[in-house]
């Protein structure tokens, strides 16, 4: 996955703003390459070790996808206290097959993991910072 230094930046501006909760958003992009962020809101009761997103800010990061010609092609959310590894809870809520799911941390460390619903796991992928 490439993504650009000014997306990984606004990403972790995203996590350290709410530095005491998990912070989510949505990828859109095309071929593999992220080409826009949306901030969502985390509605978890537990958002300082979990999140969830609302499913009107994936119809709208749907509906902002088709709008620019780009598709949804990944997630990404912080882990406040934690390394940039999908934890537990991570691995038994992932839904979207063959989506990247990026997880950071405050200090900036950054990891993307590409979710195999098939076989019930993430494998790491590189990820290329531009």
């Amino acid at each position: 996955m490439r993504v650009s230094g000014k997306l990984v930046k606004k990403m972790v501006e995203h996590a350290r703003e709410k530095a005491e909760e998990e912070v989510c958003g949505i990828i859109l992009g095309k071929n593999n390459r992220a080409l826009m962020i949306m901030r969502a809101t985390n509605t978890s009761e537990n958002p300082e070790y979990t999140y969830s997103m609302s499913v009107r800010d994936i119809i709208r990061a749907y509906d902002t996808a088709q709008e620019l010609a780009y598709v949804i092609i990944g997630f990404y959310h912080s882990h406040p206290c934690g390394s940039p590894v999908p934890s537990g809870i991570d691995i038994a809520r992932a839904t979207w097959d063959g989506a990247y799911y990026v997880i950071l941390n405050l200090e900036g460390d950054i990891k993307a993991w590409n979710w195999q619903g098939d076989k019930k796991k993430f494998s790491e992928e590189k990820l290329i910072i531009e």
